[in-house]
């Protein structure tokens, strides 16, 4: 039996690979070269240009001293600059749900930047469930239409959510290559599909 293909509007984007180069590398990511990229074409994203008086509504639960999501920012480091200090589910799931318009997902997830927490588990990539309930809580806080910005070595997503651009940053030599992808919740649920 056939299904019904639903309208053009209903399909994912298009989406983009860009690699980049950087040589050397920062622990406080929001300080590099690539994160501002990112940070330029979510904002051109949301608003069509960089001069929009309207700021977003963003939160970061693994902020570190990135102050972008101003008091929606958590790091269970007491010492950074964050808002909050919880773990970040404790803290995605006191957010209100649907009113953010993009999260930034930048956990610990090499070694070199496990270790500079003193407390909690140093990579939540091996806790197991953990990233699960971290998307789940995500999906629940963003608008429809709103993104994801995740930083990681992979691109995995939640499955309601659209990959719109993924940036491939090389740091030379023999280290991993840092995956940041642009993810967006997607306007439609599988109801629209007939069967």
């Amino acid at each position: 039996m056939a299904h019904p293909v639903p309208e053009t509007g209903c399909l994912p984007p298009a989406l983009e690979i860009v690699r980049i180069t950087q040589m050397g590398g920062s622990l406080d990511t929001h300080l590099t070269p690539p994160f501002q990229s990112a940070m330029k074409y979510l904002y051109r994203r949301l608003f069509g240009d960089l001069a929009s008086p309207r700021r977003p509504l963003i939160a970061d639960p693994f902020a570190r001293n990135c102050d972008i999501a101003g008091k929606h920012t958590n790091d269970l480091d007491p010492e950074t600059n964050a808002a909050h200090h919880l773990d970040a589910i404790d803290f995605l799931c006191s957010l209100p749900s649907g009113e953010f318009d993009a999260v930034i997902f930048d956990p610990p997830f090499s070694s070199r930047q496990a270790n500079r927490y003193s407390v909690g588990d140093l990579n939540i990539y091996t806790k197991p469930g953990y990233i699960k309930e971290c998307m789940g809580e995500i999906n629940r806080i963003l608008k429809p239409g709103g993104y994801l910005l995740k930083f990681g070595y992979n691109t995995s997503r939640c499955h309601q959510f659209d990959m719109v651009k993924i940036w491939i940053v090389n740091s030379g030599g023999n280290h991993n290559d840092t995956l940041i992808s642009l993810q967006r919740k997607g306007n439609f649920t599988l109801d629209l599909w007939t069967v």
